[in-house]
């Protein structure tokens, strides 16, 4: 602390004949016993007081559950030592001080210790001092308190609230109290709360004060002085003033109100839910939702409908009793829930729509105090929206309930019971037939595949009259399909879905297609697929799958004419070496399992043309369709009547067949070794294409690997290959010959170098001639004759040339370090001859004399490289030697040019 402070509190403190402790935690002890302190007279008054009428005190004293407890007078000591305040007015008191300096809300220095607390007390004390007993002190009091330190902005808007005609004193005083409180945690400005802090006597009315405060908040709130946040007020600074006033003129559509309360009760209150599940049967029905005749999802259609009537809607003052009755008859019926007129809600929903809007197109975050003001209203517009869900929970609870002309009393507890409630009493006053499913499978789906692949009809026991569990049902759906079928249109299993489950059926989708199976199973319907026959077996996936199952239509079952199924079985030999069943069925089943080995053979060769290079690819691939488009066919009518038609089509097919299923299963490593010698022999297809035995061979492997069907000319291969590599053996080994002879000569010119160097050595030798040696390697594995002649050109030269460079390093690195070594030898005996003459001049020696010289390395001279033609070109304008005097002119010109080079005493290579 520093020394002016402790002086102030050793003032304050030697006023006192009682040394008290003065911190902030018993700032109440110090104010009783310095500021209300009573004489026995008063106190016998006050206790008199408290006896009379200390329970109404108590009533009188009670603040909401939104905050923490405040104290209340515990019994007449307490009500004696504080009065004519309150026990709460201590707490609250000091925490309006640490707030009000928090927030910056002062212009001056707040201080929040005793010495603040001691004079905020001391002045509302002495402004009911001329009450009678009896009086406390509202709250408003202690304005006056922190009035000289307040922001100059915050007492202006204060002061001029005084000088407003449309306010009165009250006004005023509650404006101080929820300025006060504005930033406190421990209370919250609510009408109750408010009431409590605005108590001026014991005896206080407070339903009149009650009153008079709402009448004046109102006054205030419509000033822009104060906002609500549900049942809070708070008091609004300048900008707080300022943004409240623009986001009660935001302009608003009718649209978005609507919009925001459907979304409140449909998407958040009631979860989003769009499907009403019957627990009968197990089944969804589409919910069409509603409000004040606007679609939510924008379908006008749907199984059930349900509309909300809420007072947005301009006609809202027409849905009387007698109305809604009527409106719940028209659409084949509907659900009609009619919300109250509450205005506090509706109020709250327009002030949260407006400040969302506000908020979302002027927050950009340039100005730092309007973004926290905008983030204040923010997290009240969060409060509000919960509170506004809260309240419409409420509304749809107790909304009037109106389905098909029937004003309804349902007990429900929750909004989404209540709307499961309404919709089951539509849905079975509407669908009248939905009772002719006597029986719903536990498994529909199970049971339908195995309806669908069961192989003995028998065991279903299903019949027309009455041998199955829904009876009813399967005559509905027959003669639906019988009267159908009359006509000239396709009927579409996807069509007797959707007319059995709609009104007045209602039936699940899974049941419906139970039924048509089981009519399939009968033997009375048949299925196709994109106007291909489906087999039962296969018709599960199809009928399940509800896109595909609109590819699906039912039509009268066929019976296959007996001179198709006599054709047909006499193709079986001349397809399958074999002569098929003579029944039917039997001859379909063997049919279908020859054609689908067929096409899993060619299924599986497709798969290695498509990453190998194989003959028969195209053939391959139509045959897989031809035999998929067959096998598309499950009803042995079409299938019969396609195999029959296109006869010569499937003998062809089966051609095919053999050829390639030889080809994959014996005539691979043909056709393997085929590839393989076509790749050997391409890089030497040049010089082959001389010989004319090897030219024709290679010709011949070129035109059977180019062949759709080699098939029958893959047992010629492996002698082609052999006569084409008898040749190209015997060009490779003249090349590799020749080859081997030109490097052995570079080896040797090289080994000549390196002796003439003067450094020659095992080890250098071996360096520089390995890389040559290695070369002659590569060339008796290498079967490219263009490699080989490279190899013993390009390569070897560059060969050559490297390991040249690399012995002229070595002599120069040589002469380098032998002209080191004498230099050293030479400093050193010139130290030693200067130190004899020193000490004994007459027996000195020359230094010269104690240097042994080294075996010098002669320096190489230096390389010209002479380009023959060149020297030629310039010696004659012709392109050929043709005479002898042409040839000494030439020969005279090469001779000067060496000479010269020679006589420069410089090497000569000829290039």
């Amino acid at each position: 602390m520093s020394s002016s402070k402790a002086n102030d509190f050793s003032k304050i403190a030697g006023r006192f004949k009682t040394r008290l402790s003065l911190s902030s935690s018993n700032t109440d002890e110090v104010i009783q016993k310095r500021l209300l302190r009573k004489t026995p007279e008063a106190e016998a008054l006050l206790r008199s007081v408290f006896e009379q009428k200390g329970d109404i005190l108590k009533n009188q004293i009670t603040f909401d559950r939104s905050g923490p407890t405040l104290k209340n007078y515990e019994g007449p000591d307490s009500f004696i030592h504080n009065y004519p305040f309150a026990p709460y007015h201590f707490q609250l008191v000091q925490k309006v001080f640490e707030e009000i300096r928090k927030v910056g809300a002062t212009g001056a220095h707040l201080a929040y210790g005793e010495r603040s607390m001691l004079d905020a007390f001391q002045m509302a004390a002495n402004a009911i001092a001329t009450d009678e007993v009896g009086a406390l002190v509202p709250f408003h009091r202690f304005y006056t308190s922190v009035e000289g330190f307040l922001d100059t902005a915050v007492k202006r808007t204060i002061d001029q609230a005084g000088q407003n005609k449309t306010l009165d004193g009250f006004d005023v005083q509650m404006l101080r109290t929820l300025f006060m409180i504005r930033y406190v945690d421990i209370i919250k400005g609510t009408l109750d709360n408010l009431v409590t802090l605005s108590i001026e006597k014991i005896d206080e009315d407070k339903l009149a004060l009650r009153k008079r405060i709402e009448e004046s908040l109102l006054r205030l709130e419509k000033e822009s002085l104060i906002t609500r946040n549900g049942d809070e007020f708070l008091f609004l600074t300048n900008e707080e003033r300022d943004i409240t006033r623009k986001i009660k003129a935001t302009d608003l559509a009718a649209s978005e109100e609507n919009k925001e309360l459907a979304n409140l009760i449909f998407k958040d209150l009631l979860r989003d839910q769009n499907k009403y599940r019957h627990q009968a049967n197990k089944m969804d029905y589409q919910i069409g939702r509603f409000l004040d005749s606007h679609s939510l999802d924008g379908k006008y259609e749907s199984d059930l409908k349900v509309e909300i009537i809420s007072p947005l809607d301009t006609e809202y003052n027409l849905y009387t009793e007698a109305y809604c009755i009527g409106k719940s008859t028209q659409a084949e019926g509907q659900v009609l829930f009619k919300l109250a007129d509450d205005k506090q809600f509706f109020n709250e929903l327009r002030t949260w729509l407006k400040t969302n809007k506000f908020i979302r197109l002027n927050d950009d975050g340039t100005q730092s105090d309007i973004s926290r003001i905008l983030a204040d209203r923010g997290r009240e517009n969060q409060e509000r929206k919960k509170r506004l869900r809260a309240r419409v929970e409420e509304m749809l609870l107790d909304a009037e309930s109106y389905a098909l002309g029937q004003h309804l009393q349902l007990s429900s507890s929750s909004p989404s019971t209540k709307l499961d409630e309404a919709c089951r009493y539509l849905l079975e006053n509407t669908y009248t037939k939905l009772s002719y499913l006597q029986v719903y499978q536990q498994d529909a789906w199970r049971e339908l595949n195995a309806v669908l692949t069961v192989d003995d009809m028998a065991q279903l026991g299903l019949s027309l009259d009455g041998g199955q569990t829904n009876p009813k049902a399967l005559q509905e759906v027959e003669q639906y399909i019988a009267l159908r079928a009359t006509g000239t249109e396709r009927i579409l299993v996807s069509d007797v879905v959707d007319r059995f489950a709609k009104r007045p059926y209602g039936w699940p989708d899974a049941e419906i297609l139970l039924l048509v199976g089981q009519l399939a199973a009968m033997g009375l319907i048949s299925l196709q697929l994109n106007g291909g026959s489906l087999q039962l077996k296969e018709a599960f996936e199809p009928l399940q799958n509800s896109r595909r199952r609109r590819d699906v239509s039912i039509i009268k079952k066929r019976q296959t004419d007996d001179q198709v199924l006599k054709q047909a079985r006499q193709l079986t030999q001349e397809l399958f070496s074999a002569m098929g069943p003579a029944t039917e069925k039997e001859l379909f089943e063997f049919y279908l399992q020859h054609f689908k080995a067929w096409l899993a053979n060619f299924k599986s060769y497709k798969s290695k043309t498509d990453v190998g290079q194989f003959p028969g690819k195209k053939v391959i691939e139509k045959s897989i369709l031809a035999l998929e488009r067959l096998l598309a066919n499950s009803d042995s009518f079409d299938f019969f009547k396609a195999v029959v038609e296109n006869k010569n089509d499937y003998l062809d097919l089966e051609e095919d067949y053999r050829d390639i299923h030889e080809f994959f299963s014996n005539q691979m490593p043909s056709w393997q070794q085929l590839q393989q010698a076509l790749r050997h022999f391409e890089k030497n297809k040049q010089a082959l294409g001389s010989d004319d035995v090897a030219k024709k061979a290679l010709s011949e492997l070129h035109r059977i690997a180019t062949l759709e069907s080699p098939y029958g000319l893959l047992n010629k291969v492996a002698d082609l290959v052999r006569t084409v590599e008898s040749v190209n053996e015997q060009l490779l080994t003249e090349k590799r010959n020749q080859a081997i002879e030109h490097i052995d000569d570079k080896i040797k010119q090289l080994e000549a170098e390196i002796k003439n160097s003067g450094i020659a050595t095992a080890e250098l030798s071996n360096k520089l001639l390995r890389p040559l040696q290695l070369l002659k390697t590569d060339i008796e594995v290498e079967t490219s004759l263009s490699t080989i002649y490279m190899l013993q050109t390009q390569t070897a030269v560059e060969r050559f040339d490297e390991a040249l460079y690399e012995l002229e390093s070595e002599v120069q690195a040589e002469i380098q370090r032998q002209a080191k070594a004498a230099q050293l030898a030479q400093s050193k005996a010139e130290s030693v001859t200067n130190t004899a003459t020193t000490s004994s001049p007459v027996t000195s020696a020359p230094a010269a004399s104690l240097v042994q010289p080294a075996i010098a390395v002669v320096p190489p001279k230096p390389v010209v490289e002479v380009d023959v033609a060149s020297i030629y070109s310039k010696s004659s304008s012709s392109v050929y030697l043709e005479t002898e005097e042409s040839v000494d002119q030439f020969v005279d010109a090469l001779k000067a040019e060496l000479k010269k080079i020679v006589s420069d005493k410089k090497r000569v290579r000829i290039r």
